[in-house]
Order: C-alpha cells, then structure tokens, then sequence
C-alpha cells in the first residue's frame, strides 16, 4: 500500500527541472514541501532530494518529515493541500515552494 510523505525543507532553485510548474527565480532559497509517494512510513531524505532535483532544487536543508493522514483534507484547514495529495498520487509528486519565505 502506497502512502504520501511529506518532506518540509529549504533549498535553492538551481534553475533545471524535469517538471514543468511556475518557478521561481534562479539561484532563490525557498522554504517548500514535498508529497512524496511511498510505500512505507519510513523517512528517506536521500530518496526525497533525488525528488527534489528533479524538480531543480539543491542544497537541500531538512526541516521535517511527516506522513499525510488523508481524513485531514477534509478539514477546512488542511483542504488547501488537497491538490498536492492527489497529484502526489497521479504523478509520484507534488512540490509547494513558498515564494515569500
């Protein structure tokens, strides 16, 4: 059974993705959450930058780890984070970067 694990870090945009998405500024440092497909709760940071390079992220910085709980995105709080999940789900991944941090 697979589940979705998400990898909080820091990293900066080294400007070369595999996935298309709106990215941020060259050589930027970004707080971002990866939705990671897996099939155990076992946090794995290497198989999480492999993931984050994809995505053109390097000098990864690990802030935290965690398992979604999927009855959570039914919660008004946590509904914003729907799309991730279940992108997650279709494509692997899912990456969130905060712009402003």
């Amino acid at each position: 059974m697979s589940i979705v694990a998400i990898y909080s870090f820091e990293g900066r945009f080294a400007g070369k993705s595999e996935y298309e998405f709106f990215y941020p500024e060259v050589d930027a440092v970004h707080k971002c959450m990866l939705f990671l497909v897996q099939t155990d709760d076992v946090e794995s940071w290497e198989g999480a930058t492999v993931e984050c390079a994809k995505y053109g992220f390097t000098d990864i910085q690990p802030n935290g780890f965690g398992v979604m709980i999927p009855e959570v995105l039914d919660e008004e709080a946590y509904q914003g984070f729907r799309v991730n999940y279940d992108e997650a789900l279709q494509l692997g991944s899912s990456l969130i970067y905060y712009a402003n941090a």
